[in-house]
Order: C-alpha cells, then sequence, then structure tokens
C-alpha cells in the first residue's frame, strides 16, 4: 500500500518595506498572494518520498535591485512582478546512517507591470530560471558522538540576470 497526499493553498501577504529609494523616499509596502497546489507520494512504511508542486506567486510594489560593473546596487520599486514555477523534491534513507535527498526547481519570474514600458515581461533580477541541488547525510547512530550529523551537498544556479533581462530571453 502506498501513501499520497495532495495539498493546495492561497496565501496573502503585506510586507512593510524598510528601505529607500535614490532620493530617500520610502517605498511602499509589499503586497503578495500565492496560489500553490501540490502532491507527495511515500511508501508506506518508509521515510522516503518524492513531492511535486506547482506555484503562482504574484507581488505588488516589488523592490528590486540592480548591481553595477562595480557591484553596487540601485534599489527601485516596479508595479509587479509574477513567477509561475514548479519544484519536486526526493528523499530516501540508503541505511540506518545515510540519507540522500535531491530537489530540482524551475521558476519563471517576469516584471508584469513597471512604470518602465521597456522592462515589461522582462525576467526578474537575481532569480534565476532554475536550480538544482543534492545532499548525503550521515548521523551517528551510536556511541559518545550519537545523533552528531555531517552532511555534504552541491547545489546548481543555473541562468542569473543581474538587472531586467530582455523580453525575448
Amino acid at each position: 500500500r502506498q501513501m499520497c497526499i495532495r495539498d493546495s493553498s492561497y496565501s496573502e501577504a503585506f510586507n512593510v518595506v524598510s528601505d529607500t529609494d535614490v532620493n530617500a523616499n520610502l517605498f511602499d509596502p509589499e503586497l503578495s498572494d500565492q496560489y500553490e497546489i501540490g502532491v507527495k507520494f511515500q511508501p508506506e512504511g518508509s521515510d522516503s518520498f518524492i513531492s511535486l508542486a506547482l506555484f503562482e506567486l504574484t507581488k505588488e510594489n516589488y523592490v528590486l535591485s540592480e548591481f553595477n560593473s562595480a557591484g553596487v546596487a540601485t534599489r527601485r520599486q516596479v508595479g509587479e512582478v509574477k513567477s509561475k514555477g514548479m519544484e519536486i523534491e526526493a528523499a530516501m534513507a540508503l541505511s540506518d546512517s545515510f540519507r540522500l535527498s535531491a530537489a530540482y526547481s524551475y521558476i519563471d519570474a517576469r516584471i508584469t507591470k513597471s512604470p518602465n514600458a521597456w522592462e515589461e515581461d522582462s525576467r526578474t533580477p537575481m532569480q534565476p530560471d532554475e536550480t538544482a541541488s543534492i545532499w548525503l547525510d550521515y548521523t551517528q547512530q551510536t556511541g559518545m558522538f550519537k545523533n552528531l550529523g555531517l552532511g555534504l551537498g552541491l547545489r546548481y544556479v543555473w541562468l542569473l540576470y543581474t538587472s531586467p533581462s530582455p523580453r525575448d530571453a
């Protein structure tokens, strides 16, 4: 027998942005709403699982940072950013001491409303299109160091823009 859990959620958020623009004006509060649906499959009697989630997140009054060639950030507020994507994660116990986990996500994050018409439908800066990771965890089961853990992992980040990218990217 297998266990399958389905879940969906909707949330709204209000975030006071305690920062200013280049003219020392306070930014407007950021408003957001998110829809998410997911499924998790876990064989009965096992702590191994695989999960998949699809989501859409919309943020109004989004503050973005753009970096110049010297690495100095300029912060400004745009009208709206929408992110759509998916995440998949899997984990399994290899033994009582070793656990392996892996994850992958794809996110299409775009500026959907802006005072600058040229950047509408541009990719959101500092949001990678894809990320992936794999981790191996070890936990000592006996002796003086019982429950002491150690982990080793890799994380990969695909294309990352430092300023709004062209529409055709």
